[in-house]
């Protein structure tokens, strides 16, 4: 997403925050040729580096990390995203989310598993059942202790933080793009 964005807005900085190594090892060797890139291993659940509270910014995006933040941590960050953009500043957020119904959420992760296991044949051309697939996703959820809100969750609580308005860009499946403006 950074360098999407950098391609399409030549000249912007960017701060790049993720918790696994292996994460920030790949944005350093991918954009190590970019000084206006700064890099932080941290966790979110302890809110944003101190660091990033020295500037303001246009925009902040996060792609598929929020999902990982403990429940209780979530408010408290997008307080402190809201703090450290300016005024008509943008937050992104393209994250995995669930649903409010138990019925709806498993009929979806059920839908994003057949469409991942016709992606695997497709792409790969792996020999992996739906069940498989399912197995191993919920595995990795336990794994790397994902935690997917749901959609009306964020609005509340992008609301409860002060943005003034909230959209969902995008949707399909268990995937989505939020939007929320300072």
């Amino acid at each position: 997403m950074a360098a999407a964005i950098m391609q399409k807005m030549p000249g912007v900085s960017a701060i790049m925050i993720d918790y696994a190594d292996e994460m920030v090892r790949l944005a350093k060797e991918r954009f190590q040729d970019k000084p206006e890139v700064a890099y932080f291993k941290y966790d979110l659940n302890h809110g944003l580096p101190e660091e990033v509270f020295e500037g303001v910014y246009d925009l902040v995006v996060s792609g598929f990390a929020l999902h990982h933040v403990d429940f209780p941590n979530r408010l408290p960050l997008y307080r402190q995203i809201l703090q450290v953009l300016k005024p008509g500043g943008v937050f992104l957020n393209g994250d995995r989310f669930a649903e409010e119904s138990t019925e709806v959420n498993g009929w979806m992760f059920n839908n994003w598993v057949s469409w991942m296991t016709d992606r695997a044949t497709e792409r790969f051309g792996a020999s992996r059942t739906f069940d498989q697939i399912r197995m191993r996703q919920l595995e990795m959820d336990k794994e790397f202790g994902d935690k997917p809100g749901s959609l009306w969750e964020m609005e509340r609580e992008l609301r409860a933080a002060g943005f003034k308005s909230i959209d969902c860009l995008y949707k399909n499946q268990v995937c989505a793009l939020v939007c929320g403006v300072k």
